[in-house]
């Protein structure tokens, strides 16, 4: 269940060209992870007192984190924890669990609150997780906030601001949830994530169809431009829309390296928008001149 919690969370963002890093323990431990600005903790039934002490530090200088349920509830010994989250990581949350509830799946379904947290978000579906339906309560004097809720009424996905930093618990496993079906609510609440933790995107696109194979885009910069490297997994040709963003406006020159065909586009409000047609198993190259 570790494995396809992490593959979950791991194959959605690599899917939306996402950089994600695996963070060992001994990276919580020990690291300086100031270069992250989000921290996805899954299936964190296990934890030491120093990882529990490296995430509260991430927070405390700024960052962001998201927790699946039953956060630290064993340490390195296996000895349980008293209040979970364990480890003192209640006061980070400003929430702890109340009641737990084994399940094949639960339902969550956002709170007003919820839909003014993570602005933008398709709330229209409800999400879905399983294994564990974890009540959460607010610890007093807390300015946690519920973003969710069972279908108990029961708090279920919670965030709190600690220091400058922010962090959200769910009260369920989420990723496993997403795997390897992609559910499209939860898939949302990832992207939104992503927003809510201010990672930045060079570029994001629009794809059709959308099928089990999706596009590669990477893009490589360069002093004189960039280079989009487009490729076509799937056995169907795909219209994409790439939006780059963080681009000069006013006229500029592409190129495909490999047909050599040209195209003119223009940048408006920073962002250049790319429309293609790509064949299926096929590669293209653009040199986007400044």
């Amino acid at each position: 269940m570790h494995m396809q919690s992490l593959i979950s969370y791991y194959r959605y963002f690599a899917e939306n060209n996402i950089a994600v890093d695996f963070i060992h323990r001994r990276d919580l431990e020990a690291s300086d992870l100031s270069q992250y600005k989000l921290i996805i903790v899954p299936y964190p039934l296990m934890f030491s007192q120093r990882a529990a002490d490296g995430l509260k530090r991430f927070v405390e200088k700024g960052g962001k984190i998201l927790a699946e349920a039953r956060l630290a509830w064993n340490d390195e010994r296996g000895f349980a924890a008293a209040v979970i989250p364990g480890m003192g990581l209640q006061e980070v949350f400003g929430a702890k669990e109340a009641s737990l509830k084994m399940v094949d799946g639960v339902t969550m379904r956002f709170t007003d609150s919820g839909k003014n947290f993570l602005r933008g978000v398709g709330f229209k579906e409800d999400l879905q997780g399983g294994y564990f339906a974890e009540s959460l309560e607010l610890l007093p004097g807390s300015s946690a906030q519920v973003l969710a809720k069972f279908e108990d009424e029961t708090p279920a996905i919670i965030a709190n601001r600690y220091g400058p930093g922010e962090a959200i618990l769910v009260g369920t496993f989420l990723g496993v949830f997403n795997y390897p079906a992609l559910h499209a609510a939860n898939a949302n609440f990832l992207l939104a994530l992503v927003d809510w933790a201010g990672v930045e995107r060079p570029f994001t696109f629009d794809l059709r169809p959308k099928d089990e194979a999706p596009l590669d885009i990477q893009l490589k910069i360069h002093p004189e431009g960039l280079l989009v490297f487009v490729i076509n997994h799937s056995q169907l040709p795909k219209e994409v829309q790439i939006t780059l963003n963080n681009q000069s406006d006013g006229p500029h020159l592409l190129r495909e390296i490999i047909s050599n065909q040209t195209n003119n586009l223009t940048a408006k409000d920073g962002k250049l928008i790319l429309p293609l047609k790509i064949d299926a198993r096929d590669v293209q190259v653009w040199w986007v001149q400044h």
